[in-house]
């Protein structure tokens, strides 16, 4: 007889949802705003960035290798998601050394007190927080069961997302 894998989740299928829902909110908000170009890609990155969290989380790994793995695995994806809003005539390491090219000139002006208006830039620095916010919201969740520090910097993401916009689209809403 074959075993039947076990895809039950003890905190529940709707806490997967409700976390979810959590990152996903604060993304469309950013979408709907249409700051700039490309941010079709953070709610992406934010339901991948959970889902790697929940499967970090519930792994044998110690903190430090599931972390470490997070960093790889969400630079190669944001990379990866960032990198397709670039034309396509590019090949993939014209299109990583643009990336990078653009965050350090970026750098390069923040540190030299001057300034930039480089949308990719703000949609690979934003895609990087949901990362973040979207592993560290699942580990909190379902490895070191700490609510509130999955609450509250996403709430705050929304807070300042909704509070500091000041377009046409009604973001209260969210």
């Amino acid at each position: 007889m074959h075993k039947r894998a076990n895809f039950n989740l003890a905190e529940g299928w709707s806490t997967l949802a409700l976390l979810l829902l959590l990152i996903i909110i604060p993304t469309v908000a950013i979408m709907q705003a249409e700051l700039t170009p490309g941010t079709h890609v953070l709610p992406l990155v934010g339901i991948v960035a959970v889902v790697t969290g929940l499967f970090l989380a519930k792994s044998r790994f110690t903190a430090n290798s599931a972390h470490l793995f997070s960093l790889v695995y969400g630079l190669f994806f944001i990379f990866y998601l960032v990198g397709t809003t670039l034309p396509a005539d590019l090949t993939w390491r014209e299109r990583v050394l643009d990336l990078v090219t653009r965050q350090a000139d970026w750098f390069q002006k923040a540190f030299d007190g001057g300034t930039s208006r480089d949308g990719l830039v703000f949609v690979m620095q934003t895609a990087v927080v949901f990362w973040l916010l979207g592993y560290s919201a699942a580990w909190y969740t379902f490895r070191s069961l700490r609510v509130w520090r999955v609450i509250l910097p996403t709430g705050l993401v929304l807070l300042s997302v909704v509070y500091y916009y000041y377009g046409p689209k009604p973001l209260l809403i969210y």
